[in-house]
């Protein structure tokens, strides 16, 4: 029992540090799943039909590709095992990169055309994971290769005429290369992500001052006009709208820095919200350039349903919509925005299309990519962040687009079930 606790403490500990390396590089879940599902089992009949081996394996092919299908349709795993893909997608390397071609290699006798797959292959697993888990993997999976052929046949041996000195020396080469441009593309990435952190950080800075200056200034006077009578009340309005905005923009400052280091626990202080009124309050404070601008949005006034989360956090949301909806129909010199709300028992929903410029085909599977943008200015954290937003709420968003027709995001929400009609703003009551 003690052995148990301590090899899945052990797991988890080993899990974390897989979950790190490929929230930070990333994997190539479906591409290589791709790449598995045609090469294993094409290859598989090329070598049988026209050019027989001495060893060719059925099983370990078919294993291979069974890895890769169940890699190609990760999309449709269930959420609970979903926390597992990054172990998974090491696991599916480690067998069909270098264990599997290690293992043909030694099988097959060293045989030249098993040899000169090997240095493809280390520089391929460079490109798919970062440096250091390349190394790794490289080197478990050719002793596990080269270790199981040995206890395949009773001993390893190369019997082709091949010069395997220059062949090991360049392989290592290779090897060495490809690990020097992999650490030196991830150096990169990394001083990217520093620089956005520290421009971040320097912008919270500096606003953070004169919003808690202008603050304090508009509540020392809202203090003193408290009892001067009716006539100041209009000034009030005015001074508590400037309070509200400058502890919004704070707020706001915060999810900006949440939103560069990549962290949605701001969104587990969840609230009731009404979302019609999250639509609303986010037009009502969106700075339109022109009446005109602010003409071309419409949205459905009737239908609302009420969803769990934070409401300031989800009207940052419609801003980063909005804002690139309007970006584009400028672009495109024609468009406008419809926002619809729709309600069910399953899920709810949230459609916010606009009629610019569209986003090409080739573009639209990357649109939620972290630091991918299309914009001059842009930084590639804004849609980024807003699916981050809607996965932290158990719900997801999607986007649908034709080009030079239509753009359509999907907000997707869980279904909330209410007390009452009048729980709106009660967070604990129902969540």
């Amino acid at each position: 029992m003690v052995m148990s606790s301590h090899f899945f403490q052990k797991f988890y500990y080993l899990k974390k540090i897989i979950d790190k390396r490929v929230e930070e590089y990333g994997a190539q879940y479906t591409i290589f799943g791709i790449f598995g599902v045609i090469n294993y089992p094409v290859f598989y009949f090329f070598w049988k039909c026209f050019s027989p081996q001495s060893y060719g394996s059925f099983l370990l092919r078919a294993t291979a590709t069974l890895l890769s299908v169940v890699l190609l349709f990760h999309q449709y795993w269930p959420k609970k095992w979903l926390t597992f893909l990054p172990v998974y997608w090491y696991v599916t390397l480690l067998f069909c990169m270098p264990f599997f071609f290690t293992f043909m290699f030694f099988q097959n006798h060293g045989a030249t055309a098993w040899a000169f797959t090997l240095i493809p292959v280390s520089a391929f697993l460079m490109l798919l994971v970062d440096w250091a888990s390349g190394v790794v993997l490289l080197v478990i999976g050719t002793l596990l290769g080269a270790l199981l052929s040995y206890m395949y046949q009773g001993r390893l041996f190369l019997v082709t005429q091949f010069d395997y000195l220059s062949f090991f020396l360049n392989y290592l080469f290779s090897a060495v290369i490809g690990f020097v441009f992999a650490e030196n593309r991830q150096r990169l990435e990394r001083e990217k992500v520093q620089t956005i952190k520290s421009i971040g950080s320097s912008i919270a800075h500096e606003l953070r001052t004169p919003l808690l200056t202008m603050r304090a200034g508009a509540t020392g006077i809202k203090n003193i006009l408290m009892n001067r009578g009716e006539q100041e009340q209009s000034l009030l309005k005015v001074l508590s709208s400037i309070e509200d905005e400058a502890y919004a923009s704070n707020t706001i400052i915060n999810m900006l820095l949440m939103k560069i280091n990549g962290d949605a626990k701001f969104a587990s202080k969840s609230q009731c919200c009404s979302m019609l009124s999250v639509v609303k309050l986010a037009l009502e404070r969106y700075p339109f350039v022109s009446e005109s601008q602010k003409s071309g949005v419409n949205y459905d006034k009737e239908s609302d349903f009420i969803f769990c989360g934070n409401e300031l956090l989800m009207t940052h949301v419609f801003f980063n919509l909005l804002k690139n909806a309007l970006y584009y129909i400028d672009v495109a010199g024609k468009g406008s925005v419809e926002i619809r709300i729709k309600k069910n028992n399953k899920k709810n929903y949230l459609y916010f299309r606009d009629t610019g410029k569209g986003v090409p085909k080739k573009i639209l599977p990357h649109v939620f990519d972290k630091f991918f943008s299309q914009t001059r200015n842009g930084s590639g954290l804004g849609l980024w962040f807003c699916k981050m937003v809607m996965k932290s709420y158990g719900g997801d968003m999607a986007c649908f687009s034709v080009e030079g027709e239509f753009t359509e995001f999907v907000l997707k929400f869980p279904v909330v079930k209410k007390i009452n009609e009048n729980v709106v703003n009660e967070a604990e009551s129902v969540c």
